[in-house]
Parts: C-alpha cells; sequence; structure tokens
C-alpha cells in the first residue's frame, strides 16, 4: 500500500474545511451581493453611490457637506479674496473627502466593507465640517442687527500721508476713498464684489472729507468736483471753496455743500449744468461748518458746527433752528433711518478730556447722552441702516452702540492710526475706516 506524507494530509483537510466554510458563508450571503448579474454591472456609479449611502444612512451627511459648500461659495461671492481663498479651500477639503467616500463605496461589493466605509465617511465629513464651522465664525458677516464684536478682512490702501473720508454707493456695489498726498488727493474706486480697483483719480486740489455718491449710484462728488462713476471723468464742477463736506437729498434733487466760512450751500443736482450758480446759500455757523446731513426723505438739512451747534435748516421754507449741543465743537453727525433722531458727536466742553454722543430725539426733544473717557472716541459716527447700532471712533479704537439703551456693545482696539472717516455699507454687513496712517480697511460685523 502506498503511503502518503502527513504534510500533504494535512493541507488536504485544511483545503476541504475552508471550503466547507465558505460555501455556508455564500449560502448566507444576500441573493444580490453573492452573484452580481450584468444588469446590476451596469447600474451607473451615481446610483450605486446613492443606494450604498442610503442602504447606512449617510444621506444626510451628504446633505449637510453640500449646504456647507454652498455656504462657502455664497461667502466667497459676497466678500473680499480672503474670503474667497478660504471659502474655495474649505470646498476642495470637503469635495475631496466626499470623492474618496464615494469611491470607496463603489468599489466595495459587500455590505459589511460598504457600511464600515460610509462610517468612516461619515466619520471624515463631520469633523470637516466642524474645522470649517471652527473657521468660519471669524470670517462670517453678519447681519448688523446680531453684530457683537468687528473682524478686520481687508487693508485696501497703506499710503506714507493720511486718508480722510470713505463712501459707499447707495446700491451697494461700489466703495470710495480719498487719501491725501504730498501734491494733492487722490480717489480709489473700488467693486464691492470682489472689492477689485476700477480706477484711481489723482488731482493737484485738496478733497477734504467731501466724498458721497449720488442717490442713483452714477457719480461721486469728490471736494468741488464730481466724477462718473464708469469712466472716472469729472464731468462737472463748482465754484471754487474749502469745502468740509456734503450730502444728497433722498430724491436725489439737492447737494447740500458745507464750506469752512460758515455757510451752506444748495445746489439743483439734477441739473448740473447749472452747478455754477447756487439755489440757496445760508449762513449755519460761526466758523467751519464740519458736515451736512438731510433728513432721510425730507428736504430737512442738519449741519454740525465749529462753533458747538446744530442747526436744523428747512430747505422747502427757509425756516432755522438752532440747537446749542457742546460748549466746544460738533464734529460729527447723523440721522437715524428711521425716526426723527439725530446722532451728534463731539466734545461737550473744552475743559473735559472726553468724547461725547447725544442722540436726540427731536418728536419728544429729549436726549440720551454717551460720554467716554477718550476724548476723541465721537470725531466721526455712523448710524446702522437698521437704525439698531451706531459706531463711533476718532482715536484708534472702533466703539460699536445700542441706539437705544447707550450701551456699549464692543470696542475693537489696536487700530494703527487715528480714525478719520468711517461709513456702513447699505446691507449694514461692513464698516469701512479710513485713518491718519495712511490706510483704508474694511471690517465685519460679527457675531461671536
Amino acid at each position: 500500500m502506498k503511503r502518503y506524507n502527513p504534510s500533504i494530509l494535512i493541507i488536504l483537510s485544511i483545503i476541504l474545511i475552508f471550503l466547507a466554510i465558505s460555501t455556508q458563508l455564500l449560502s448566507n450571503l444576500n441573493p444580490v451581493d453573492a452573484q452580481i448579474d450584468p444588469t446590476y454591472q451596469q447600474i451607473t456609479v451615481q446610483a450605486e453611490i446613492d443606494r450604498r449611502f442610503a442602504a447606512t444612512n449617510t444621506a444626510l451627511v451628504q446633505i449637510q457637506a453640500t449646504q456647507t459648500i454652498q455656504a462657502a461659495f455664497n461667502l466667497a461671492l459676497t466678500s473680499t479674496a480672503e474670503y474667497e481663498r478660504i471659502a474655495a479651500e474649505a470646498t476642495l477639503s470637503f469635495q475631496q473627502t466626499l470623492d474618496s467616500a464615494f469611491d470607496q463605496a463603489v468599489t466595495a461589493t459587500f455590505a459589511a466593507p460598504i457600511t464600515q466605509t460610509a462610517i468612516a465617511g461619515q466619520r471624515t465629513l463631520e469633523a470637516q465640517i466642524a474645522r470649517l464651522r471652527e473657521l468660519l465664525p471669524s470670517l462670517q458677516v453678519i447681519e448688523v442687527s446680531n453684530a457683537s464684536h468687528f473682524a478686520q478682512l481687508a487693508t485696501l490702501v497703506d499710503l506714507d500721508n493720511w486718508c480722510s473720508q470713505v463712501a459707499f454707493s447707495p446700491d451697494g456695489i461700489l466703495f470710495a476713498a480719498s487719501c491725501e498726498q504730498i501734491n494733492g488727493s487722490k480717489i480709489f474706486l473700488w467693486e464691492t464684489q470682489n472689492f477689485q480697483l476700477r480706477f484711481t483719480i489723482e488731482s493737484e486740489e485738496y478733497f477734504g472729507e467731501s466724498l458721497v455718491f449720488s442717490q442713483d449710484s452714477t457719480r461721486l462728488v469728490a471736494g468741488n468736483n464730481i466724477y462718473d462713476v464708469v469712466s472716472g471723468e469729472q464731468i462737472a464742477s463748482f465754484p471754487a471753496s474749502a469745502m468740509f463736506g456734503s450730502a444728497f437729498s433722498s430724491d436725489g434733487e439737492l447737494l447740500a455743500v458745507a464750506s469752512t466760512r460758515g455757510y451752506a450751500v444748495i445746489y439743483d443736482a439734477l441739473n448740473l449744468t447749472e452747478l455754477g450758480r447756487s439755489l440757496m446759500t445760508r449762513d449755519v455757523g460761526d466758523g467751519r461748518i464740519f458736515q451736512v446731513e438731510f433728513r432721510p426723505n425730507t428736504h430737512i438739512l442738519a449741519t454740525a458746527g465749529e462753533d458747538g451747534t446744530v442747526r436744523l435748516w428747512d430747505i422747502s421754507n427757509n425756516n432755522q433752528d438752532t440747537m446749542r449741543i457742546f460748549d466746544d465743537s460738533v464734529s460729527a453727525i447723523a440721522w437715524s433711518p428711521n425716526d426723527p433722531i439725530l446722532i451728534i458727536g463731539g466734545k461737550r466742553s473744552r475743559n473735559t478730556n472726553g468724547g461725547s454722543i447725544v442722540i436726540r430725539n427731536l418728536r419728544t426733544n429729549r436726549d440720551l447722552i454717551i460720554d467716554d473717557a477718550a476724548s476723541w472716541s465721537a470725531y466721526v459716527l455712523a448710524y446702522s441702516p437698521n437704525g439698531n447700532m451706531i459706531v463711533s471712533s476718532g482715536d484708534t479704537t472702533l466703539r460699536l452702540w445700542d441706539a437705544s439703551s447707550g450701551s456699549l456693545l464692543h470696542m475693537q482696539n489696536g487700530l494703527a492710526g487715528d480714525v478719520f472717516a468711517l461709513a456702513f455699507n447699505p446691507s449694514g454687513t461692513l464698516v469701512a475706516t479710513a485713518s491718519r496712517d495712511g490706510t483704508v480697511s474694511i471690517w465685519g460685523v460679527v457675531n461671536d
């Protein structure tokens, strides 16, 4: 009798046992997974992806990731280049994670490996979502009604001399700034979608603090000149005079100009050929007039005077009311967009260092007074477009106040130079500043 090698017998036994176990396992498999017919093999990759993810209850993860990617894209479309870079990186990271999970799901054959892959993919996606949510709060621009602090988004200009004024167009599409140079002034005009520079205008004139868009956002007043915002060409000019500020009425019919000699001049804003002569001129203070502002939807003009007064001039009947506000000068004024309320900034007394903001309700003739220890904290100020907040500055801080209570909501410290001008954009999501150190910066008003 032929003898067999014991090792061979052992190997054959192991093979038989393995075959028996494999047969038993295969008999327990789902028929679709155990034997894939040609029709099934022709199912599209996307259909297979959808089926696998639905079977493992991860469709919600896809939705969350897609929403987060879309939010990143939306953020990029309405923000600066820095936003776009971060949003693009986050989007790419999400897309790569999704693609990896999809590829692993498609190449898997049995239910168990697919489930493990899907779970791993879900955990990876959740980690990516958490990481993006950690990044976005410091960058995301939100409505100012929920604001709690500022985040610097971009520095658009950094010159050797100072920058004196900033302005957003009423339609929110354009943003302008004026800065001083050794031999004159320079205007910058950007498109706000991505803050791409449209053009610059250089002049030997001193534009001062006069920079304002017409109500239809087609013209820009700077100093004594009016420019076309498409071409940058000068289309009209005023008679030469030193100017501190200018303002259009809400209906676009009137243009008010503040003079350094104590008077305000009214022009017909609809007829640029007649700018050589004014409609009305009136003394509105003893000394320089620092600012003029029309009350929304009226022809009532408020003026801020070096003599410590605010004067209300009703252009329709030429009546004027004088309000003594400070012993020292009134440096800034702004109207509430909703109510007959005027905020007034300046110094209450020459003998004190602190700045003050007076919120005067013209209907009730009552004042809410905000005193601050910083001497120039109320040199410039603005109402938020919804009327809920006030932003003020004049030193190296930005202060955000509650317009109803006068409480300080946030103070941003450490700006490089004293702020000479500031402005909200029409949606109330951005604040622009022009500073003594030659910078023009964009700040997002964000939520903690």
